[in-house]
Parts: C-alpha cells; sequence; structure tokens
C-alpha cells in the first residue's frame, strides 16, 4: 500500500485486530462518520478527535492524514483555520475536540458530502483469530449487577462515545445474550477491557483513485506490528518566584507534549483561561522594583494575571488589594495591563462577565439578530463579542452537559455566517469545551416541493404528504330536496381507510349537510386562499393539529441562551409514534439550515410558485 495514502488513526482500530467474535465473511465490521469543512473555497474531509491523555501533538499530526505527510506547513495552517479555538498548538488539552483535516476531496465525491457529515466503512473481516481472548475478561454475575453498569464502570458515563462503543463488544463477546437487561446470578460473561481501546494506525480507506475503500484484515497473515512514537522531552519551566525583571514577561515556556489533565480545574481562573485560550499566572510572587523604595510584591495566588493573545494583560483585584499607586508602578511595566475588579470567591460568570470587554476590545451582547430571505435566526448565549482575532463573533455559552450542546448543523450554519459558537460544560465534577459534534450530526437534507399553481394541485400534493390517496373528479350521490342528486367531486382516503370529500367553493348551502349524510365527511377549500389559508383548511378538516409561525429552538437548555429559528409556515407535530413532524414553509429555508430539520426529524415541505 503507497503510504502516502495511509491518511490517518482513529482510537477503535485496534478492535480490528483483538475481537472473539465472528462475523460474515467481508461483512462490515467498522463505520465511521466523517466531518466535511469548507477552506477556503475547497472541501477538506476531517476527523473529529478528542485529545487524550499522554497524547502529544508529533503524534496527533503525523499519524493522521495525507495532507501532514505531504505538506505540514499547509496541514498546519489548515488545522489552524478549522480550529479557530486553539489558539497555540502546543498547549492543547485532554478532552479538548479539535478537527483534524485528512484529505482535500473534490465536490461529490462522497456520498452526503454536501451536508458536511459522511459515512466510510473502514474494515470488513474475512475472520478473527481465537488466540485474542486476552482482550476480554471472565466474569461471574453476583446480585445487583448490570450490564450497564458493568461497562460503564470500565469505559466511562452512559452517554459517551467509549461506553456505546464497549456496549457493541459486549454483544459480540456474549452473542447468547439476547437481552442486555437479562443477565442471572452465576452466569459466566465476558467483559471487553479498557486497553481494548488503545488507538493503533488505521489502514487507507481510499484506493489511488481517490475513492473510498474499506480495508480487510484476515487473521491467515499476522498483524503489522503498530510502533507509537516517543513523545519528545519537555522543556522545564523557568521558576516564577523572587524574579525581578526590568520586564516582566507572561510568555510560557516552550512545551512539545500536551499537559496531563488534572482530575479537575479547581478555580474560575483556570476556567477562563481554558476558555479564551490565555496563559495564566496564578503561583509564586512577582517583584517590581521601585526607586528608593522596597520592591513591590504581587502575589499571584491572590491577585491572578491573565496573558491574552492579543499582548494584553489582566490584574484581577478585589476591594482595595492593589492601591492607585501600586497600579501605577505595575503598569510602568505592563504599559498594556488592564486591572478588573472582581469580588471576593466571585463565579465564573462574574468574573467573565467584566473579562469579556476587555477580550474583545468592546461591549458584550446575549444575542444577535440573522435576517436571512425570510427566515430569522436568533442567537442567544451568556457573552456575544467580537472574535478576537477579527473574524466575526463569538458566542459563548456555560451549559450543564452535553444533552444541551448546540447540534453541528447549527455550528456549521453559523460558522457560515461568521459567528463561532463556543460552549463549555461547568459542571461540579468536570469542566471542558464541548464541540458541536456532540451531537445533531443531520444527514441528507430532503426537501418536499409542492406547486401552488392551483388549489387542486396544492391539496393533492399535501395530502401525499400526510399518506392520503388523492382522486380527482370521482363521482358522488346524495339526495338533495327531495332528489337524488349526482356530481362530480375530488376524494380523499385516508391510510385508515377512511373517505373524505374536498370541495373547492363549488357546494352552497345546505348541500354539503345533504352529502354528509351519505356518510362522506366534506373538507371545504376557500375559493382564493392563499396557499397558508389552504394548508389550514385541509388540516382542520382532517382534524390535524397544527401551530403557525412556530419557533424552533435548537438546543435543549433554557430559552434565554438558546438559539431560535423563526420562519412562516404551519408545523405539525407528530401524530403517532413513528410518524415524521411536518413543516410547511411559505418562505425559502436557506440550505444550510435544512440539515437542521433533518436531524430533528422534520419533514420540511416548501411550496413551489
Amino acid at each position: 500500500m503507497n503510504p502516502d495514502l495511509r491518511l490517518w488513526v482513529i482510537r477503535l482500530m485496534a478492535l480490528a485486530v483483538v475481537l472473539l467474535f465472528a462475523l460474515p465473511v467481508y461483512g462490515v465490521f467498522l463505520e465511521k462518520k466523517f466531518t466535511v469543512c469548507r477552506d477556503q473555497g475547497r472541501d477538506v474531509l476531517c476527523d473529529s478527535y478528542v485529545v487524550q491523555q499522554d497524547d502529544f501533538v508529533t503524534k496527533l499530526f503525523k499519524q493522521r492524514g495525507e495532507i501532514s505527510r505531504q505538506d505540514m506547513p499547509a496541514f498546519l495552517e489548515i488545522f489552524k483555520r478549522l480550529n479557530p479555538q486553539v489558539r497555540n498548538i502546543d498547549l492543547i488539552y485532554p478532552g479538548q475536540r479539535i478537527l483534524i483535516p485528512l484529505k482535500l476531496i473534490a465536490p461529490d465525491t462522497l456520498e452526503g458530502q454536501s451536508t458536511g457529515t459522511v459515512t466510510i466503512p473502514l474494515i470488513t473481516i474475512t475472520n478473527v483469530p481465537e488466540k485474542l481472548q486476552g482482550n476480554a475478561v471472565e466474569h461471574v454475575v453476583v446480585a445487583g449487577d448490570s450490564v450497564s453498569a458493568l461497562i460503564a464502570g470500565r469505559f466511562g458515563e452512559y452517554r459517551s462515545e467509549a461506553y456505546q462503543e464497549a456496549i457493541e463488544i459486549f454483544r459480540n463477546l456474549n452473542p447468547d445474550i439476547k437481552d442486555l437487561d437479562r443477565i442471572r446470578i452465576g452466569q459466566k460473561i465476558k467483559l471487553p477491557v479498557p486497553s481494548i481501546r488503545k488507538p493503533a494506525e488505521s489502514p487507507a480507506v481510499f484506493d489511488k483513485s481517490g475513492q473510498p475503500v474499506a480495508a480487510q484484515i484476515d487473521n491467515k497473515k499476522p498483524a503489522e506490528a503498530l510502533v507509537e512514537p516517543k513523545p519528545e522531552p519537555v522543556a522545564p519551566q523557568p521558576a516564577v518566584e523572587g524574579l525581578k525583571p526590568e520586564k516582566p514577561s507572561l510568555k510560557p515556556a516552550a512545551r512539545t507534549q500536551i499537559p496531563s489533565r488534572k482530575p479537575h480545574i479547581t478555580t474560575v481562573f483556570e476556567k477562563a483561561a481554558r476558555i479564551f485560550q490565555a496563559d495564566l499566572m496564578d503561583k509564586g510572587e512577582y517583584f517590581f522594583h521601585r526607586e528608593g523604595e522596597e520592591d513591590l510584591r504581587l502575589a499571584l495566588s491572590e491577585t491572578p494575571v491573565m496573558g491574552l493573545g492579543s499582548g494584553k494583560r489582566v490584574l484581577f483585584v478585589h476591594d482595595n488589594q492593589v492601591s492607585e499607586y501600586d497600579q501605577a508602578v505595575i503598569k510602568s511595566y505592563w504599559k498594556n495591563l488592564i486591572i478588573v475588579r472582581i469580588m471576593e470567591n466571585a463565579s465564573l460568570r462574574e468574573l467573565l462577565t467584566p473579562l469579556c470587554p476587555v477580550l474583545s476590545g468592546g461591549d458584550c451582547t446575549h444575542s444577535l439578530q440573522i435576517q436571512d430571505a425570510g427566515v430569522s435566526v436568533t442567537v442567544r448565549g451568556d457573552y456575544i463579542y467580537d472574535s478576537p482575532d477579527g473574524r466575526g463573533k463569538v458566542c459563548l455559552t456555560l451549559i450543564e452537559d452535553r444533552n444541551q450542546a448546540t447540534p453541528q448543523t447549527i455550528h456549521r450554519y453559523l460558522d457560515g455566517k461568521n459567528i463561532q459558537v463556543s460552549e463549555w460544560i461547568d459542571a461540579a465534577v468536570y469542566f471542558g469545551q464541548v464541540s458541536g459534534l456532540e451531537r445533531g450530526q443531520g444527514g441528507n437534507a430532503a426537501v418536499t416541493a409542492i406547486p401552488c399553481s392551483s388549489p387542486e394541485g396544492f391539496i393533492e400534493g399535501l395530502a401525499a404528504v400526510f399518506g392520503f390517496e388523492y382522486q380527482k373528479n370521482v363521482e358522488v350521490s346524495f339526495p338533495y330536496a327531495g332528489f337524488q342528486i349526482k356530481t362530480l367531486s375530488n376524494l380523499l382516503i385516508a391510510p385508515s381507510g377512511q373517505r373524505l370529500l374536498v370541495d373547492y367553493g363549488d357546494l352552497y348551502g345546505d348541500a354539503v349537510e345533504s352529502m354528509e349524510t351519505t356518510g362522506f365527511h366534506v373538507i371545504q377549500i376557500k375559493k382564493g386562499a392563499d396557499a397558508m389559508g389552504m394548508a389550514k383548511d385541509l388540516l382542520n378538516g382532517l382534524s390535524i393539529p397544527f401551530e403557525e409561525n412556530h419557533v424552533f429552538w435548537v438546543a435543549d437548555r433554557p430559552r434565554i441562551h438558546n438559539t431560535s429559528i423563526r420562519t412562516p409556515g404551519v408545523f405539525i407535530p407528530s401524530r403517532k409514534t413513528g410518524q415524521p413532524k411536518v413543516f410547511i414553509a411559505l418562505e425559502r429555508i436557506p440550505e444550510k439550515l435544512l440539515p437542521f430539520f433533518n436531524g430533528e426529524g422534520i419533514q420540511v415541505v416548501c411550496i413551489s410558485r
């Protein structure tokens, strides 16, 4: 295999050579979703990756993607543009999600490429060697055991990616267990061990022509040894205590290894530094020389200093910790110093509120409205401010867990409007950034178009959306004024078999009542009604509940910090389990918003004129 076509390392690729179960010959064993990003007018296939402890920059870059092998400087520039939140590639942290560019791809190379998400089969397996049983341990079920608890105890929280993957491994290790909720005391089961998830280098997923191809693993040939590069030595950091510089500096020591993750971030200053990719000095002391006086001592644990990417420095003080005279002394050394006063024991929001304007160089707001054709999108967050790099706006929001994250479909849409979504989980036991990739991948955005050139055509198209059969010019006989009248009407047949007649304003007086005595229900569409009026007449006649001008909230969190979409139309919630929700849009919905509706299970119906 041409080494230039080897693309990347994925965390679960080791599963291809360690699982114990038998699969059908050439069955797809592992598929993965990749993100397609736009960079300077080109499509870039990207891998969403969560930085792990002991990862280091050169390992991640050299093992992933043909771009980094062919032209490392170009790769770094693409990486920086796709990850604006990473200001220093030597200062990325475990738990941080990044996009790694893998390959430049031509338009329409992959199915679903235009939606921003593609699924590629990575590995097929012909057989798996039995000698690799060592990657699972036998466990005897005791009272209180459950599969979910046993897996979560080894692979992490229930909703995590690692947990979901481990559940699939468990199913294959224990094919005799059909219902994971039913295991019995004394039963012997096999549990995967966490080391099964150790990363290994993946085979290529593109052939020489650039088309995706699934690699095959055959147990008849020994697996190729995979050697991970050793991390480079970490340069020691200079001590801070006792410094007495003429020009104090906050420039960090050069580091090529990613710092190990702490159990959790303990201070709001550390959290703020993570959010703004800033350098924090909160330990030790700084001394500033004063002519004819004792040197000014600055205890960093009491008055932390934050160095921003713009070159500004921020000194945090509360009450009268630093007098105006001492402030002038410090500013004589740090010309671009800004002093921010905060409350003692301030919360993260109380710290971010005065810090945000300093970062952006202007005021912070909480909402921003976008008018996109006939659609109104209102972006809401804790803080919306000018991006320090001059590329549009940043919407910063603190959330409680990943379930409150904004979906990737909205990330992509807002990114096209030069608005970067920055969301951070701020919980008692965890703090970290959340990517839009956490939920709502979306998919192929299908739209049903209904012509509105005639009432009959519009009703026929709309009825089909709800599964009704529409028949034109059906002869109907009914008693009227002592006579048996025959007329032509339009018939709707519901999936349940119920029959309804549709009248377009041709029946008058008590004729409708006479027709309904024959067992038909008559739906009357008012003459001259617009598309909205006809849709409402039909839905009312079918007894289908609906909402006009519905507001769509993109995330599951309080509305004060939630982005919303409003556009004229009729929204029909799901009436039964398994039935799609339907939105009849009276205005054209921007193409980049359609994947959001698709990801939410909403069928979009547009009116073509």
